[in-house]
């Protein structure tokens, strides 16, 4: 004797056979309970959950219609079921609550757009301080005076030892570092 499909099953539990309930129920039960814990991830509400497919199960079996696999329809209540639950968990969110966080981050004073600026600003002239205050002469503009012939013939090497202090009003070379 062959077995029967889980939907030839479903549809003579329909039909008021109690034995192909308890067929089904002993095919997907261990399928069915590890879907819901994957998905609720806690043992006591997936035993609940697993509790609601079944009985919803049993209140569907005369309008149960054979359009998908019977485990596919199962799995989707209790889908169903999970998203349910995780909306029921959910706090409930509301306008005073989104004012409330911009109220805080308006309070942070260190994430102010202007400050933040500031800070990049400080930090910018603090590099500048500490950065070597010298500059090749072969970079010289003519209004400080050309300086470039032997800047110019040096090696790559050796720029720093042609480079002359900066003007830090203008950042040019000096006039009278020669």
């Amino acid at each position: 004797m062959t077995e029967r499909s889980d939907e030839e099953l479903m549809l003579a539990y329909a039909s008021g056979d109690a034995r192909a309930f308890e067929a089904l129920y002993t095919r997907h039960r261990g399928p069915l309970f590890r879907f819901l814990l994957r998905g609720v991830k806690r043992r006591e509400l997936a035993d609940e959950l697993f509790q609601e497919v079944w009985g919803r199960v049993i209140q569907a079996r005369a309008r149960y219609r054979v359009e998908a696999k019977f485990s596919t329809w199962l799995l989707q209540i209790a889908h169903n079921l999970v998203i349910d639950q995780y909306r029921r968990e959910r706090p409930e969110d509301n306008g005073e609550t989104a004012e409330n966080v911009f109220r805080v981050a308006e309070n942070d004073e260190r994430e102010r757009p202007e400050r933040v600026l500031s800070d990049f600003e400080q930090s910018r002239r603090l590099q500048e301080a500490f950065r070597p205050n010298c500059r090749p002469t072969s970079v010289a503009p003519s209004c400080c005076g050309s300086r470039t012939g032997s800047a110019s013939r040096k090696s790559a090497k050796s720029w720093v030892s042609v480079a002359k202090p900066l003007n830090r009003d203008c950042a040019m070379p000096l006039k009278n570092c020669g």
